[in-house]
């Protein structure tokens, strides 16, 4: 008795528009392959059975869960060696936000395995501080979030540090510079 996989589908929460659960009964005449269009969050129930429909294993209940979606915020109050910037989690892909920061680098697409932030958990907005940063630099940024189905990255901007000016001493005798240049 060959032994085929069947999703039994009884309950869809939301309109359906971004994951794919591919269907596929097996290689015989009990061959149906379709799709079916889930969004994250949604609840879905399935079930195992054999090629003449017995059910085997119990209805098993289910939730699809995507990457998250997320924009990165600019990089403001921009000084010689640090800066702020932030992100916007809008779709956290139907689980629970574990991680969320921004990521940096002086080469471009940054990762969580560069230079990061880690501003903790949940939906919505965050603000981020980098610092450690060297003068005069380029760096490029992205927003992260991380869940269940694994890390996403937001949009990647770049911001340049500003450079550290010469102090100047001056009195009655003599002038002075200190600092760089």
């Amino acid at each position: 008795m060959r032994i085929l996989l069947q999703l039994i589908l009884i309950f869809f929460i939301g309109s359906a528009y971004s994951q794919k659960v591919v269907l596929t009964a097996g290689k015989s005449a009990y061959n149906n392959t379709g799709s079916i269009s889930f969004s994250a969050g949604q609840l879905f129930y399935k079930s195992l059975a054999n090629s003449s429909g017995t059910v085997w294993q119990g209805i098993q209940r289910g939730i699809v869960v995507t990457l998250p979606t997320l924009t990165t915020t600019a990089a403001s109050n921009i000084k010689d060696t640090s800066a702020t910037a932030g992100g916007n989690i809008t779709d956290n892909g139907g689980a629970v936000i574990t991680d969320r920061g921004i990521c940096w680098n002086t080469s471009p697409n940054p990762t969580i395995n560069n230079s990061k932030s880690s501003d903790g958990i949940g939906d919505g907005a965050f603000t981020s501080n980098m610092n450690g940063l060297i003068a005069n630099t380029t760096y490029y940024i992205r927003a992260y979030a991380t869940n269940s189905a694994g890390t996403a990255y937001g949009e990647e901007l770049s911001f340049t540090t500003t450079l550290t000016a010469p102090t100047l001493f001056t009195d009655a005798f003599w002038t002075r510079t200190f600092g760089p240049g």
